[in-house]
């Protein structure tokens, strides 16, 4: 996994600004860049909604500070990417793709609250607002997750499967979930 010592990165830095509950920051560029953005201290996560359906080959954002990789897949790639922030890294993300493309980061809060099962298909962030003390996920394809609990420790956890997978993890509720597939997936709190 790439980190800021073992990758070069890019002379193209943007400066996102503040993300705020209400208040999402956009940035388009062409190519590779570092995007410098600021979240409220505490933040246990934001969101990164990426279009790079104009871009060609791989397509990767990592954090600046870990190599943390939230996104990674090849071009065009559409889709919301949770991006761990529980603890306490810079915010600043690397961005890797080749063509034009544009970020759009908001806050937890502005993800959509959710209750019961939620199904979708392809990449996602979901905001389940239930208080059960587990959750469920099932894929149908290779599946690479996070989870951020909104209320308490804040803890976060990460997993996935090169295959179909069902599993169950001990964090309660209310918590924002990345899913990080190209099929199907419900994810649900449980008691």
């Amino acid at each position: 996994m790439p980190t800021a010592s073992t990758v070069q990165l890019p002379d193209q830095e943007l400066q996102l600004g503040a993300v705020l509950a209400g208040a999402p920051a956009q940035v388009t560029a062409t190519g590779p860049a570092v995007v410098d953005l600021t979240t409220p201290s505490g933040d246990p996560a934001v969101v990164a909604a990426l279009d790079c359906s104009a871009c060609s080959g791989p397509v990767a954002v990592s954090s600046v500070a870990t190599g943390s990789r939230w996104v990674d897949g090849a071009a065009p790639l559409t889709g919301q990417y949770l991006v761990d922030l529980s603890r306490g890294d810079d915010p600043g993300l690397l961005v890797e793709a080749e063509g034009e493309w544009s970020l759009r980061v908001l806050a937890a809060e502005d993800v959509p609250p959710s209750a019961g099962v939620q199904q979708g298909t392809g990449p996602a962030v979901v905001r389940l607002t239930d208080t059960g003390a587990q959750l469920w996920v099932l894929a149908d394809a290779e599946l690479t997750a996070r989870a951020v609990a909104l209320t308490g420790d804040r803890r976060s956890m990460s997993f996935g499967a090169d295959g179909g997978v069902e599993q169950t993890l001990e964090l309660a509720g209310p918590v924002l979930v990345g899913l990080d597939t190209t099929g199907r997936w419900s994810v649900q709190l449980r008691p």
